[in-house]
């Protein structure tokens, strides 16, 4: 069963969480999209009302054209968001992908696409000069268009670009975004424009083609760029992060190119759409390697943690278990129903978060006060299990722990205990240089260290917590 519940948890059971607010650039992505999808639709309706004997019939088709493109946007949007289940992206960061896709990017294409036809033509041919329109200018234009929301998640959102997947999901949101508002272009024109008239008839056959059969084909071009764009994210090298972004770039143009340049070639069009499928299973193959392969460092980097009581061994290898975790929300439903579910998953969604982060951190390129956002993630898990203690007294025992309840952080009462502070994030340090660390990693443990640390009692120098609220300056909620 798919990860649900972890958008819920933001705001029904993690009240504070990380980067909530929606930022000023955010807001202003959002309504710049908004007003430039407006402006793709009313260039339609003008264009639609204006022309010459086209005016009867064009109002219908018109709403008849947008409802075909709307239609398969739920299915296909979900097919895409069930990709994003283990480690949700915050929901406006999607919206922008979508919205950016939707407005920006087609409105730009418009423009320039018909900037290029009025040069390409005159110089080559009606004929000759739309096919490099189609099959080169176009791909160029759209797929560039397309591509500058994701460096910009690149430049101004990289710490939630985790992994391939992360830039995978969003590059097809933004492909999403794109395809359905050009499908209502492609519906005018065939269903009205070149047909005289409404014909409803052109425009169910074109839907059936484009909107059904090829709902995905602008997400799996953008998704190569998504694939850039994740993996220039975590890598440190600048020169290698430009080059990741143009592989990307060039991916998503060479395939776009391949499928609109073997359009009017019949058995070559076949060709284009057996290679479409075949990258389209590559994708869905690299996020389910990508997912394990998130869910797998929860084994390597949480086993520092147990000392907070958040986290036992039994927890990590639960955690670490795609089949063990979705055992684990069936029992919390079943315990709690579905808030006992949603807590389990906001318990196990701040695990692979901070995960995640740590992994970050090992690549170098994690924020320099990456521990605020440690300590948020480890208050999460807190606030997850208290929510679902408060919600069920006496939960039975848990399938994951053997037979013992008491072998889980999850249905501990007592307070987190924080993790104190260390020094920045880096490079292994030199015994006998430097001040003396820390006994707690301010980091995760390097490759074959032992991940056991020493408990709070062997530790003098451990800040004890008094009354449950957790470090870090974060808010406890009462009762």
């Amino acid at each position: 069963m798919p990860e649900t519940g972890s958008r819920l948890d933001a705001t029904a059971v993690l009240k504070r969480r990380p980067q909530g607010r929606m930022s000023g650039g955010v807001l202003v992505t959002l309504i710049g999209s908004a007003l430039c999808l407006l402006l793709f639709l009313l260039y339609l309706g003008v264009t639609g009302l204006t022309g010459a004997g086209l005016l009867p019939g064009f109002l219908g088709a018109f709403v008849f054209a947008l409802l075909l493109a709307v239609v398969p946007l739920p299915v296909w949007g979900t097919a895409v968001l069930l990709l994003d289940r283990l480690k949700p992206q915050p929901t406006k960061l999607l919206l922008v992908a979508f919205l950016w896709g939707s407005g920006v990017a087609t409105l730009a294409s418009l423009v320039m696409n018909t900037v290029i036809g009025m040069v390409l033509v005159p110089m080559f041919g009606e004929g000759f000069g739309d096919y490099l329109g189609a099959a080169v200018g176009a791909p160029v234009v759209e797929e560039s268009f397309k591509g500058m929301v994701l460096l910009g998640y690149l430049w101004f959102r990289r710490r939630r670009i985790a992994g391939v997947s992360d830039g995978i999901i969003l590059g097809m949101l933004v492909g999403l975004g794109f395809a359905w508002v050009e499908n209502i272009l492609y519906y005018l024109n065939y269903g009205f424009f070149l047909a005289g008239g409404f014909a409803p008839d052109y425009m169910i056959e074109l839907f059936l083609t484009r909107g059904v059969m090829l709902g995905l084909l602008h997400p799996v071009f953008t998704a190569m760029i998504g694939i850039g764009i994740a993996s220039a994210a975590m890598n440190r090298s600048g020169a290698l992060r430009v080059v990741f972004c143009v592989l990307g770039w060039f991916g998503a143009v060479a395939l776009h190119a391949l499928w609109n340049g073997s359009t009017p070639f019949g058995i070559l069009n076949y060709v284009a759409m057996a290679v479409m499928v075949l990258v389209l299973v590559m994708i869905l193959v690299v996020v389910a390697v990508d997912r394990r392969r998130v869910v797998a460092t929860i084994s390597r980097y949480l086993p520092a943690y147990i000392p907070t009581g958040l986290v036992t061994d039994t927890d990590i290898a639960m955690l670490s278990s795609m089949g063990n975790r979705r055992q684990a929300r069936r029992w919390a439903q079943q315990a709690g129903g579905g808030r006992g579910r949603r807590a389990m998953g906001a318990y196990q969604l701040a695990a692979v978060e901070l995960a995640s982060l740590h992994r970050q951190v090992e690549h170098g390129v994690a924020d320099r006060d990456w521990t605020v956002l440690r300590d948020a993630y480890l208050a999460h898990m807190h606030q997850a299990r208290r929510t679902f203690l408060q919600h069920v007294p006496q939960p039975p025992t848990p399938v994951w722990t053997g037979g013992s309840s008491l072998d889980s952080g999850f249905l501990r009462r007592e307070p987190w205990r924080p993790m104190p502070t260390g020094p920045a994030p880096g490079g292994p340090q030199q015994p006998g240089t430097g001040p003396q660390q820390p006994p707690w990693p301010a980091g995760p443990p390097s490759r074959g260290q032992a991940a056991t640390q020493p408990q709070p009692s062997q530790n003098p120098g451990w800040p004890q917590q008094q009354g449950g609220a957790p470090g870090g300056g974060w808010p406890q909620n009462q009762g």
